[in-house]
């Protein structure tokens, strides 16, 4: 699966990226997040990221910003997440702490985010699929005696139910 989001804004004096992380749409491969499924999974890893951020005395992450899904590249962070249940879709504002990232942003190499984690559920929707997605556990921040997060490399699409969701 591929869930992808196009960026809907960049302000380069922030350094930051706006764009929609998830919706509620038929995406190109006849999918469909389940908002009201998934919100209570994207929160509870977003609030993850900002508690532990908070407690350590650091300026808040409402969750880490992979580039291409490499857990060696750590772009920057979410500094603003928010869950339209009106229009069911998640914006959020990226700010893109690395350079070379930076750069692509600018070039416009980056067009938008992905969500990674699992299906936790999926069903027959009329001619579409539609999926309760949840954050992948690798995209958190580790436990206390590591601070440093990694995210594992995306897999194939395929339409098995162990099949992992693109990362962030």
């Amino acid at each position: 699966m591929n869930l992808f989001a196009q960026i809907t804004k960049i302000d380069a004096s922030k350094r930051e990226v706006h764009g929609i992380l998830a919706e509620e749409a038929p995406d190109k491969s006849g999918e469909i997040f389940d908002y009201a499924s998934s919100k209570p999974y994207v929160q509870e890893w977003s609030n993850d990221a900002a508690g532990k951020t908070l407690l350590a005395g650091q300026e808040v992450s409402f969750g880490n910003v992979r580039s291409q899904h490499n857990p060696k590249i750590v772009a920057g962070k979410l500094v603003a997440i928010d869950f339209d249940d009106n229009a069911k879709k998640i914006p959020v504002i990226a700010r893109i702490v690395d350079d070379a990232e930076w750069e692509k942003v600018q070039q416009g190499v980056y067009t938008g985010f992905s969500l990674g984690g699992d299906y936790l559920k999926r069903w027959t929707d009329g001619r579409f699929v539609r999926y309760t997605a949840r954050p992948s556990a690798w995209s958190r921040p580790m436990g206390r005696r590591n601070s440093g997060s990694f995210t594992p490399p995306i897999c194939t699409r395929s339409r098995h139910e162990s099949q992992r969701l693109p990362e962030w």
